[in-house]
């Protein structure tokens, strides 16, 4: 490992718990850097709505999208709990 990798990662440690959200600036600026994609939860969950949407196109049976995170959720513990 080089000088400046053991640097920064000496550097990165330091921080204290109570600064997380300095971490979380660093790590994105690294991703960036690196043109590593990166989406945050709620883009992750947009695009996994969009996705159900296609595949169940206009045939939908629920009332909104609650009704439907509801439901899904209901069968994933369902399924677990087998």
């Amino acid at each position: 490992m080089t000088e400046s990798k053991l640097e920064a990662i000496a550097l990165i440690e330091s921080i204290p718990d109570e600064n997380s959200d300095m971490l979380v600036k660093i790590v994105k600026n690294i991703r960036e850097l690196l043109g590593v994609e990166s989406k945050s939860r709620a883009e992750k969950n947009l695009a996994i709505m969009d996705e159900v949407k296609a595949l169940i196109g206009k045939d939908i049976p629920w009332h909104d999208e609650a009704d439907m995170i509801r439901e899904l959720a209901e069968m994933r513990r369902h399924r677990a709990k087998s």
